[in-house]
């Protein structure tokens, strides 16, 4: 049957030296002339003509010489045409095409920069930028990057008491005096403004079309992690609130390190030529990040959270971010994931490949993000009601007029609700008078008042 490899014409036309040129660009593969769609060997009547012409035609508009063969039976012979996968790209009419399962595919834009690129043994992290230089770049990044790669014992101090050109040039972040991308990328101040999409979005949904607020971080890739990671868990993520005595401890839904190692896979793996930033969702229930990427060459998703080499799609990017001990070379990113999550008594995230990109997906324990606030909202609370819990689960601390702002609604309304919630036992005043604010009571220490009451 029909194949990456394999293709089957009745009869020869011209048309079809876009096949060969596609199995030329690909890893090779057979095109068979006298062969119906359904597998049928119909034969060829002029293939003396065609064992004499085709050679020449092949050769003279694309350049490369296959081997053509005429086989099968006296009554019914037929060709088969073997072309070999070639390491530079191959044209035809200067148009280049790839076998894509059974189909040829005419290569453009992205996909023909990736293309081009990977037939150079380039990655587009490694292009240089001509526009930039050494100082365009930020010094307090690259100097954060010296002090953490010493730190982490992954360059030594001869290694980092150099001038910044020197190290970024040991680092193989430059070209001649140009910074590669990667340079860009790790150390620019601004690298959006170079290459769109080297931002992250995080947002907060109430359903897939509900937005409520949204972030854009900005920034050199080697300073973002840990912006992502404090915006997360300052605002995005609220903690189960729980005492031990007197002492107050919070609890995230989803442990800190397998987010963030989900992050970094996300940020160094990532198809930075698609001009799409990452996108990280917060909804009630989950918490999902997107990259426009796809998996290493070789790996799938039964042996994404086993022990498997490491490939990265940017090694420039994944070099400096290993150094910077933000990332592992042993491909063991995702069974720390398990770990953390085992830990954390949560399933591992799940995760979903497809054309676009990959979706990580991390599903809050039973009760969602709000712990004990879907009790309430559940118990047939007004609508205004309903809006101030939910103003002070996302603003924990937050006073009236901070709530009557966030909700629109007037203070005396506000201030009528806010007697009823704490009647509820749903929130509760923390602070002095002048400097307090209004929390939500924790799940388990909203039963414990209701058994006491």
């Amino acid at each position: 049957m029909e194949s990456q490899r394999t293709e089957w014409k009745r009869i020869w036309k011209d048309e079809y030296l876009k096949s060969i040129c596609a199995f030329a660009n690909s890893q090779g593969g057979d095109l068979l002339i006298g062969i119906d769609d359904d597998g049928t060997i119909v034969g060829v009547s002029n293939s003396d003509r065609l064992l004499a012409e085709l050679p020449n035609k092949i050769r003279t508009t694309m350049g490369i010489i296959p081997t053509i063969r005429l086989v099968g039976t006296k009554d019914t012979p037929y060709l088969v045409i073997q072309v070999e996968g070639y390491p530079f790209p191959v044209s035809y009419k200067g148009r280049y095409y790839i076998r894509c399962g059974s189909t040829t595919q005419l290569l453009t834009g992205l996909e023909l920069d990736k293309f081009m690129l990977k037939k150079q043994g380039m990655t587009w992290d490694s292009v240089a930028t001509p526009s930039v230089s050494v100082t365009d770049l930020k010094q307090d990044a690259i100097h954060d990057f010296s002090s953490r790669a010493f730190q982490c014992n992954r360059l030594s101090k001869s290694h980092i008491e150099v001038s910044d050109s020197l190290l970024l040039k040991n680092l193989n972040l430059l070209d001649g005096n140009h910074v590669r991308r990667a340079g860009v990328v790790l150390f620019h101040p601004s690298p959006e403004q170079l290459f769109v999409g080297t931002t992250a979005k995080i947002g907060f949904f109430l359903n897939d079309a509900d937005l409520r607020f949204q972030d854009e971080l900005t920034g050199p890739l080697i300073e973002l992690p840990d912006k992502i990671i404090e915006l997360l868990y300052t605002k995005y993520l609220k903690a189960e609130i729980s005492y031990k005595g007197l002492y107050r401890v919070e609890t995230f839904p989803f442990p800190e390190a397998a987010v963030r190692e989900i992050l970094l896979n996300a940020l160094v793996h990532k198809d930075y030529g698609s001009g799409t930033p990452i996108q990280i969702r917060v909804y009630d229930d989950r918490l999902s990040i997107w990259n426009p990427g796809a998996l290493p060459q070789g790996i799938t998703l039964e042996n994404l959270f086993r022990n498997h080499p490491s490939l990265p799609y940017n090694p420039h990017i994944a070099n400096v971010m290993f150094k910077f001990g933000m990332i592992e070379a042993w491909g063991r990113g995702y069974e720390k994931v398990q770990v953390a999550c085992a830990t954390a008594g949560i399933p591992v995230p799940t995760v979903e490949v497809n054309p676009s990109g990959i979706l990580v997906c991390f599903k809050a324990p039973r009760g969602g993000l709000n712990g004990g606030l879907n009790g309430g909202l559940n118990g047939g609370l007004s609508s205004d009601s309903d809006r101030i819990l939910q103003s002070i689960h996302h603003h924990p601390g937050a006073r009236i007029p901070q709530i009557v702002e966030v909700t629109g609604i007037s203070t005396r309304t506000v201030e009528r609700h806010i007697k009823t919630l704490k009647s509820m036992n749903l929130i509760h005043f923390e602070g002095s008078k002048k400097t307090g604010g209004y929390f939500i009571v924790p799940k388990k220490l909203y039963e414990d008042r209701v058994s006491e009451s």
